[in-house]
């Protein structure tokens, strides 16, 4: 509109359709957007220049009656409803992070888990409470806290390392006292805290601007300065929910405050601060709860009661339950280190996706898609890999221009991670790659996949090996295996569920112990079981062979906490390392492989019943009236007809 000296949207487009289609200009342009703001922009340019010659007629007040017409918006129905339980107090809604307890709840945990290294001795010390006063006092002044500034704070040097230093790069404040303190000034902690969390709620709560303009200025006695910076502060108040309710907060507070960590605090008040499933003691698996928002974690859990309670039945309650989670084991300093790296790299990419479409084209708020296109779009030389196309900055706001696309195709893989996605000709995409690999559409003899290889050189080595796969690589990987993501959440609801079928105790790894995928496997290898299922290989793991999930279960059962910990404990040092100390571990028993290729010989695989019905359930048939009541008559083919008599 600017560039082509255009008032309004509608004389853009009126002009833009005339000149491409003269025959229809009005024809609808698709996959063209506007903002709401440029039509009620129209509407008064239109106005202001017909006003003149009808100022009887074209009233304000019949302008305003136009306008509530053309542009009213019923409000969004509000998601309280949908707001989960609070975990301790079932009959109370989580709290918003928003609210100053929550905000508090979350600096002290983290000054509770605080702990500084001795450079001298290299043993590691909580925080005293002095320097907790220090920081809690800071914590509640500011936004956040970066760790350069903590140790100037507490005054310790460099040399001194911090636990949780490697994790963050600074610690979050009250955000919310922060961001009233900017609007209001000591009028905020001039407030008690019933008076805090009632403002802070009305902000977020009163969706009508004008009603919120009264609230404040009457009930608040704020002036009209204020009530300005106090709605744009509304914007800068924090999303999201608390695992607590703030009855629950004002109960556990307190105590962290003293010094407790989370847990500790928690069961202070509470008990047995893990997910209760009832607090009495089972002697079967009752089904599982029915808040579980995934299916396939719900009927996981399903399937996991049939096993339990059919053991149960026949050789009564185990003494103890181990379960191996879908974790990797301790990760080294160097391993830690390059993950920060990754994940900081990932946030410069984002900022940096936020300012091009700011400066670019003035989107304030980038969506996680549109600095996905960017990211990939720049990676990838700003064309597209497969048609060597260049894509204009324009084409990245129009999803009928380029896609994001999966290089293995997801239903093939179930990969939805960055490694596995590109940007795309649109068309490209959805008429000729589809539902392939790009080593299914080229003949790896053609000049075509020649310059393929040549443009996708620009792209990270993890994403070039999935374009240069083999149609025989493709069929030999096991996608399914890498899918985790369900499987974790499977495995800590499963920690849980089980723990219903014993008492509380305060060593909570008593019944229910948990041993990591990554043990498990350094354990495979060392006592060769692997050999079992695979043609003697002990390094591959026979994912094809179900009965791979009876040898896990042997290995888990046979990793006890000593052993579990030794394991964690040499990963985090070194891997070699690991791998050395292990090498030297004997088999559980003589004659343990012997035992164990026995019991998988005789094993029978069960797999979980599908009662889905499929297929037609009626015929297809219509009947049509006759002259005649009571006769009918349907359409056959000619094969079908028989001999009335």
């Amino acid at each position: 509109m600017s560039d082509g000296g255009f008032r309004t949207v509608g004389e853009s487009l009126y002009a833009r359709t005339e000149k491409a289609r003269p025959e229809a200009p009005f024809a609808k342009l698709r996959k063209e957007f506007t903002h709401r703001s440029m039509t009620e922009a129209e509407l008064d340019a239109i106005w202001t220049a017909q006003q003149e010659h009808h100022p009887a007629i074209l009233t304000n007040e019949l302008l305003a009656d136009i306008r509530r017409v053309m542009f009213f918006q019923r409000p969004l129905r509000s998601q309280r409803g949908l707001i989960g339980k609070c975990i301790f107090e079932p009959g109370k809604k989580r709290c918003d992070l928003a609210r100053p307890a929550a905000q508090r709840l979350r600096y002290w945990q983290d000054l509770n888990n605080l702990q500084l290294q001795d450079p001298a001795t290299l043993n590691w010390r909580k925080l005293t409470t002095e320097e907790k006063a220090k920081l809690s006092a800071k914590l509640e002044g500011t936004k956040e806290l970066t760790y350069k500034a903590l140790r100037k704070l507490l005054k310790i040097g460099e040399d001194v390392r911090i636990n949780l230093e490697t994790n963050e790069k600074k610690l979050y404040g009250n955000k919310t006292a922060y961001a009233f303190r900017k609007a209001i000034g000591t009028k905020w902690d001039a407030f008690n805290d019933d008076e805090q969390n009632r403002l802070t709620e009305e902000l977020f709560r009163i969706e009508n601007e004008d009603a919120l303009k009264r609230r404040l200025s009457s009930y608040w006695n704020f002036d009209a300065d204020e009530v300005a910076k106090l709605e744009a502060t509304w914007h800068q108040l924090e999303d999201g929910y608390s695992r607590l309710s703030l009855k629950a907060i004002r109960r556990v507070l307190p105590f962290m405050m003293d010094g407790l960590r989370y847990d500790e605090a928690v069961r202070e008040v509470y008990g047995d601060h893990r997910r209760i499933f009832g607090r009495e003691e089972y002697q079967k698996l009752e089904l599982p709860p029915k808040d579980l928002r995934n299916p396939i974690v719900y009927k996981a859990l399903c399937e996991l009661r049939k096993v339990v309670n059919a053991i149960i039945r026949e050789h009564g309650r185990p003494d103890e339950i181990r379960i191996e989670l879908a974790r990797d084991l301790k990760l080294t300093k160097l391993q830690k280190e390059k993950a920060m790296k990754q994940a900081n790299k990932n946030k410069r990419a984002n900022e940096d996706a936020d300012t091009f479409f700011k400066e670019r084209f003035g989107l304030e708020n980038a969506s996680s898609t549109d600095k996905l296109k960017y990211r990939l779009w720049k990676e990838a030389g700003e064309r597209c890999p497969y048609t060597g196309n260049p894509i204009p900055p324009g084409s990245l706001l129009n999803d009928g221009l380029v896609d994001i696309e999966h290089i293995i195709p997801y239903s093939r893989c179930f990969d939805d991670s960055y490694m596995n996605k590109t940007i795309c000709d649109a068309k490209f995409n959805r008429e000729v790659k589809r539902n392939r690999a790009p080593g299914e559409i080229y003949d790896r003899e053609s000049e075509a996949y020649s310059e393929l290889i040549h443009r996708i050189a620009v792209l990270p080595p993890a994403k070039q090996r999935k374009f240069k796969m083999t149609e025989q690589e493709l069929a030999e990987t096991d996608w399914a295996g890498r899918q985790l993501s369900d499987t974790r959440y499977i495995c800590r609801e499963a920690h849980g569920y089980l723990r219903q079928l014993y008492p509380y105790s305060p060593d909570e790894s008593k019944y229910v112990q948990v041993v990591s995928g990554g043990a498990t496997a350094s354990l495979r290898h060392v006592w060769h079981v692997n050999a079992i299922l695979s043609d003697g290989d002990i390094e591959a793991k026979n994912r094809w062979d179900h009965r791979h999930h009876a040898i896990d279960a042997i290995v888990v059962a046979l990793c006890d906490r000593g052993l579990y910990h030794l394991i964690s404990k040499l990963s985090g040092r070194n891997h070699e390392l690991m791998n050395r100390k292990l090498s030297g571990f004997s088999e559980p028993w003589q004659g343990f492989l012997d035992d164990v290729n026995r019991a998988m010989s005789t094993l029978i695989v069960s797999h979980a019943p599908t009662r889905r019905v499929r297929g037609q359930l009626l015929e297809e048939t219509a009947y049509g009236p006759t002259a005649v009541p009571g006769v009918y008559v349907v359409k056959k083919g000619l094969e079908g007809i028989t001999d009335a008599r």
